[in-house]
């Protein structure tokens, strides 16, 4: 029943953020206005805070010290104290969802949904911050980032290519296509901007599939001299 609790209460709701929203949102990349409402949003939304806290978890390696412990810790509490927060008579079904707080959900669902959503919320509070010298424009950037141009977020029918912007220096880069895991399903080299995916790849994006890539440029030595980091994007069906 709890675990149907959960699922339930992070099923996403007509308002809630899509995957390009979310990735503009955690790069502080919005409008003032777009900000300030994304910001009521997020913070009232189950489901857009445990999809900001699953792309942060796959780009960033950092964790705060003690936090594994701090969560490991409050699930063993609640293991503890399970016959006594659910009782006897098991969990009553919650009433429909609201878009702010967890008024509409019981007291025991509430608590392990904050133990999992909250822990992975407050490792994202500060948007990650860009090199100063990755630019905006068709010019060649100066900085340790390779500026990718496309596919990111939701994307209506499967992309046909990976496209970045050229790195002082570089003579060739490597483009990889990946699980949200890190696994690899394709990758490719070449001295140009822009790679074609191969037909069996595009094949096998599916509809609600997430998955991650990025590019690495090399200089003429063959040393890696800039890193895009991880970029999502996920087919839907409009």
């Amino acid at each position: 029943m709890a675990r149907e609790l959960l699922r339930t209460a992070l099923v996403p709701g007509a308002g809630c953020l899509s995957t390009d929203e979310l990735a503009r949102y955690a790069e502080d990349a919005l409008g003032t206005a777009d900000r300030s409402a994304a910001d009521r949003h997020v913070r009232g939304c189950l489901n857009c805070q445990a999809e900001l806290a699953l792309r942060l978890s796959v780009t960033s390696g950092d964790v705060r010290t003690g936090e594994a412990d701090v969560v490991r810790d409050g699930v063993a509490r609640l293991e503890r104290r399970a016959a006594e927060i659910f009782g006897a008579a098991g969990v009553a079904a919650p009433p429909p969802r609201r878009w702010f707080g967890l008024s509409g959900l019981p007291v025991a669902a509430a608590v392990v949904v904050l133990v999992i959503a909250g822990s992975l919320y407050l490792r994202v509070a500060k948007p990650p911050e860009l090199p100063g010298g990755v630019t905006t424009e068709d010019e060649v950037t100066r900085s340790l980032t390779v500026v990718v141009r496309g596919p990111l977020g939701d994307q209506t029918e499967a992309p046909r290519r990976l496209e970045w912007r050229a790195v002082d220096g570089a003579v060739r880069y490597r483009a990889r296509l990946m699980e949200v895991d890190r696994r690899e399903v394709w990758s490719t080299s070449t001295p140009a901007l822009e790679v074609d995916l191969p037909a069996p790849v595009r094949t096998a994006l599916t509809p609600g599939r997430t998955l991650l890539w990025d590019v690495t440029a090399y200089d003429a030595s063959g040393a890696a001299i800039a890193e895009s980091g991880a970029q999502s994007f996920r087919l839907v069906i409009r």
